[in-house]
């Protein structure tokens, strides 16, 4: 199985400035559809800790659920956070 690698977190980062580098990339590969077992496996790590990381990520930016992630309208709902 390849590895996933984000090589510019630039623009990652501007959007999401308090998640850490693991966070986006976990962040990234949810949003693309893939469930927490396939982002666990593509990355080598246990289930458990996809959760982990996922759930720092919502208690950052103040979410109830993993699925606020997948809004289209989610660069409303963080800007106050990023200005």
């Amino acid at each position: 199985m390849k590895y996933f690698r984000i090589e510019d977190f630039t623009s990652y980062s501007t959007l999401f400035p308090k998640l850490s580098r693991r966070e986006i990339e976990i962040l990234s590969l949810f949003r693309v559809g893939l469930t927490r077992s396939e982002i666990a496996l593509k990355l080598n790590v246990s289930v458990r800790t996809i959760d982990t990381h996922l759930n720092s990520a919502m208690h950052k930016y103040e979410l109830n659920s993993s699925s606020e992630f997948l809004k289209p309208n989610r660069t409303k709902t963080y800007a106050k956070y990023i200005y």
